[in-house]
């Protein structure tokens, strides 16, 4: 959870800056606010479709049961904990794997092109950073990258498709970062 307030800060934090720097201090203002808690709120969505798997997808698995227990007894701190702690075990999220990345890279140059809305920017750039974040972080278990990223096709995967999904995503976020400036 450090780690990706650190990425937040580090991330959001540089964009702002090119912001100032090319349109002026007086770029700072509530809508600079609503960029960040999109930020915020985007780097959280995931955290949702975990919640999705539990109560939805998954909802028979032993960690679905101990989570939704855990909430019904109002321990809302230690089931995130338990979800944060085993995480890889969910490894079939909606929001995890390369069908919705390519949904990401077109919806978030929808969001940044058309809408022009702070709050939805920051949030489509929460969820890239999430998953760059993710990408980055699983690269050295090919197995389990490999499994994540692409349990709903029906075919093999070998580890250079994994690589090349992964370096095109990484170019796309940084096309999309960059038109959000």
């Amino acid at each position: 959870m450090g780690k990706h307030l650190l990425i937040f800060v580090g991330y959001f934090g540089v964009i702002v800056l090119v912001r100032v720097l090319l349109r002026g201090v007086g770029s700072l203002s509530l809508s600079t606010v609503w960029f960040l808690v999109g930020g915020l709120l985007g780097m959280a969505l995931p955290m949702a479709d975990r919640l999705v798997y539990v109560y939805y997808s998954r909802p028979q698995e032993q960690l679905s049961m101990q989570v939704k227990d855990l909430i019904k007894r109002g321990m809302l701190v230690q089931a995130l904990a338990v979800m944060i702690a085993r995480r890889e075990e969910q490894v079939r999220l909606s929001m995890n794997n390369v069908l919705f990345l390519a949904v990401w890279v077109a919806l978030s140059i929808f969001v940044i092109t058309s809408t022009g809305k702070p709050l939805a920017i920051g949030m489509v750039l929460g969820v890239g950073l999430d998953l760059v974040f993710d990408l980055w972080k699983d690269r050295k278990r090919p197995e389990y990258l490999m499994g994540r990223l692409f349990w709903p096709l029906r075919r093999n995967i070998v580890w250079s498709e994994t690589v090349l999904t992964a370096r095109v995503f990484g170019a796309a976020f940084a096309l999309v970062s960059l038109l959000a400036v």
